[in-house]
């Protein structure tokens, strides 16, 4: 069997831009919020990240968002229990309280000593304070993994610029609080 070259030329064009028909939709997709779908939706926005780079993160909000519209157990105030985040990914829900994410206004991350000492496999902690019309709130979050607690930080923060109801004025103040230099790694 004798396959011209430009026959195999034209079918590989033809399947490296392949694109998702209307039809193909799923039933999730047409019954999703405008803002939701714009989640997902990365490249609409300009960054000053490379492709590659936007990809990446691209792919860690988008796991994060799955894990957590479907619920997630986390350690919350050093005990496991089930976060949620709603359809329009804009509000966090603990324990049946609901926090905006448009109000988060700080967000900490430690190595906290006390679980290390009780011997906790979660000791990187991520405080998220919340603006309040009764005074701030803060949950503390803990993970196995260093590379988690970033990655769930960015998410958070990622998605609270989304808010169309966020004051453009309101920053997030992010701290860093590293215990030990030696685990510290510069590039």
């Amino acid at each position: 069997l004798v396959v011209p070259m430009s026959f195999l030329a034209n079918f590989l064009a033809a399947c490296s831009s392949l694109q998702k028909s209307a039809k193909d939709k799923t039933l999730d997709e047409e019954f999703a919020s405008e803002i939701q779908l714009n989640a997902f939706e990365f490249r609409n926005y300009r960054t000053t990240l490379d492709p590659p780079q936007q990809q990446v993160l691209e792919r860690i909000v988008n796991q994060w968002c799955a894990m957590l519209v479907k619920g997630k157990t986390m350690t919350v105030e050093g005990l496991p229990d089930k976060v949620f985040l709603d359809k329009d990914m804009l509000t966090l829900e603990y324990q049946n309280e609901f926090y905006p994410l448009r109000s988060i206004s700080r967000l900490e991350l430690v190595k906290d000593m006390d679980e290390m000492m009780a011997g906790s496999s979660a000791p990187y902690g991520l405080d998220v304070t919340f603006e309040g019309s009764m005074g701030d709130i803060s949950l503390k979050f803990n993970f196995e993994q260093e590379r988690h607690r970033l990655h769930f930080a960015l998410m958070l923060r990622i998605l609270r610029t989304r808010d169309p109801m966020l004051d453009p004025s309101s920053n997030v103040a992010v701290i860093t609080e590293e215990v030990d230099e030696e685990d510290h790694q510069t590039f």
